[in-house]
């Protein structure tokens, strides 16, 4: 009996050994990159498409994936994410571990989009202390990117959960008198949305009123453990009042499609309207009026005979003027040549030839 226990003890421990002989000698099968898009339809301009990396190693990772930075025309593109997920999947009937990072991309234009066959450069054991590294491709896959037909024609588009459009007011529109100052203050903010997509604010001019707007605020607002969650854009305007009167200051809408109903909506500001009295101690800082031609003023359009004639008299008088000095030369210098020659003969013949000079 203790012969045969002893007997299958030994080959229970052959049958060991040669499994982790077998083990080692065997191939490691490479990592797995999955990529998934969410959602996986058509979505919206605008709207926030999320690209999930899985990398999955039969092991174990003997260090962080090195994830690319993604660049698709037409669209901006944030990530990878910071945060990762931990995998845990059984593949071939053995557990598969890895993790998850994802992007977030923003189509910006009503067209199809494909993922760039960029690489995730993977390390990972295959076993004591070896390891190795390999580059995963991403996968060939695309998305469409559309707007609705109900709102083509508006000259942007925002797809958002939440607008908000809010304004201030400084100071009350009670008791204003010409010379004061109002400042209008107003703000755009929406879930998922960059500032710079937000609309500006146009700031008509209005009579009886200096219009002085200032630079806009954009701000992306970001959480450390959720990533980016709204962008803003502040607008501000202050209006000096110049004469004395009723002033309506105009209203402001904004048009949004509502990601939760599936509908356009929009937020709106109402017109303001205000009066300003009359200030006897203020004075205009309004420059003089340009004085206008009468109405009945006929305004003479120069023909292209005018022109010529008018740039053609300098030049005959300057060519009038070189001829009339050329005739005057002509005469003048035979005349003054024999001058000079009958001076230079009356001083040769009355030059007197100086002794010479007596040795020391």
């Amino acid at each position: 009996m203790r012969r045969k226990w002893f007997s299958a003890t030994l080959v229970w421990f052959g049958l060991a050994f040669c499994g982790v002989i077998f083990a080692q000698n065997s191939e490691t099968p490479e990592p797995i990159l999955r990529l998934n898009i969410d959602p996986q339809e058509a979505v919206l301009v605008g709207q926030p498409v999320r690209l999930n990396v899985d990398v999955l190693v039969p092991t174990w990772l003997s260090r962080a994936p090195e994830f690319p930075t993604l660049e698709i025309p037409g669209a901006i593109v944030v990530g990878p994410e910071e945060r990762a997920t931990s995998l845990t999947e059984p593949v071939d009937g053995q557990n598969w571990f890895g993790l998850r990072r994802s992007y977030l991309v923003y189509p910006q234009e009503p067209r199809q989009y494909e993922i760039p066959a960029e690489e995730v450069v993977v390390h990972y054991s295959l076993g004591g202390a070896k390891s190795a590294t390999v580059g995963l491709p991403f996968p060939s896959q695309t998305f469409v990117a559309r707007i609705p037909s109900e709102a083509a024609g508006i000259g942007y588009f925002i797809a958002t959960t939440r607008l908000d459009l809010t304004q201030q007011l400084d100071p009350s529109v009670e008791g204003l008198r010409v010379g004061d100052s109002l400042r209008r203050t107003i703000s755009i903010s929406a879930d998922q949305t960059f500032a710079m997509f937000l609309p500006p604010i146009e700031f008509e001019s209005i009579e009886g009123l200096a219009v002085y707007p200032d630079q806009p605020q954009v701000v992306d607002k970001s959480a450390d453990r959720e990533g980016f969650k709204e962008g803003r854009r502040v607008e501000s305007v202050s209006y000096v009042i110049q004469m004395s009167g009723r002033y309506q200051l105009p209203g402001v809408t904004i048009f949004w499609w509502d990601l939760n109903t599936g509908r356009l909506r929009e937020a709106t500001l109402r017109p303001i309207s205000f009066e300003a009295v009359a200030n006897p101690e203020y004075v205009s800082e309004l420059a003089p009026p340009v004085e206008k031609e009468p109405a009945g003023a006929a305004v003479e359009e120069e023909t292209l005979f005018d022109s010529l004639k008018r740039s053609a008299i300098p030049i005959v008088l300057g060519l009038g003027l070189v001829v009339v000095v050329a005739l005057v030369l002509r005469r003048m210098v035979p005349r003054f040549r024999e001058w000079w020659e009958r001076r230079r003969r009356e001083q040769a013949e009355n030059q007197v030839p100086l002794p010479p000079l007596n040795p020391v």
